[in-house]
């Protein structure tokens, strides 16, 4: 049986945003047990549907772009197939898009290059309102430094400003199995660059979306 490889696009937010990673597997599978896609399972005395996720999502982390591959049995009306499987998602999942992939396309972890998000911090300095002119030369130290003991990867972009000690940055890290740079360590990274402290408590982040190699 030759099988065929469908790519979900989707976004992750609201309560959905709390789900673990299993948990976030466990509702796709439900969600398109439901809505009777053909899913195809792998072998042995515990099959289960082949679905890979492009990247891993901390719990409390909302996502507005991320990727699914599925294993079908055979191909079906992609048209109908989005509007069944919207109807069965669990209340932030919504799928944005659905395309198949091609034979012979490398697989979908291995595709990845990098990520993007934005991040939200409370710092702990009374001078953090001074912290401007510093800010903007210690994100382009991270953009140079490369991998560090303390970055598993590339810092490709960042940008941010302080205002009322709130810390807003965005940012594009690598991501993938050639590095994989988490944002908690880029804030890390930067407030010892400025010399000041931050509240773990209250750090929020969303990802805006993972980048894949075409």
């Amino acid at each position: 049986m030759d099988l065929v490889r469908l790519r979900l696009v989707f976004a992750k937010q609201g309560p959905a945003a709390l789900l673990s990673h299993l948990e976030l597997l466990t509702a796709w599978e439900r969600a398109l047990r439901r809505a009777r896609v053909p899913l195809a399972f792998t072998k042995g005395f515990n099959p289960h549907p082949q679905m890979v996720f492009a990247l891993p999502l901390a719990v409390g982390v909302a996502s507005r772009r991320e990727y699914l591959d599925v294993e079908l049995e055979r191909p079906v009306d992609l048209s109908e197939l989005k509007v069944r499987i919207s109807r069965q998602l669990p209340e932030g999942l919504e799928l944005l898009d659905a395309a198949w992939v091609g034979e012979g396309e490398p697989s979908l972890m291995a595709s990845v290059k990098a990520a993007s998000y934005h991040v939200e911090v409370e710092l702990t300095s009374p001078s953090a309102g001074k912290l401007e002119a510093e800010l903007g030369e210690a994100m382009r130290q991270l953009e140079a430094a490369g991998k560090t003991d303390s970055l598993p990867g590339q810092v490709y972009q960042i940008t941010g400003q302080v205002q009322e000690r709130i810390l807003r940055l965005q940012m594009t890290v690598q991501a993938g199995s050639q590095g994989n740079v988490k944002p908690e360590q880029v804030v890390q990274a930067l407030v010892q660059r400025l010399g000041v402290g931050f509240r773990p408590e209250s750090l929020r982040v969303e990802r805006q979306q993972v980048i894949i190699r075409p």
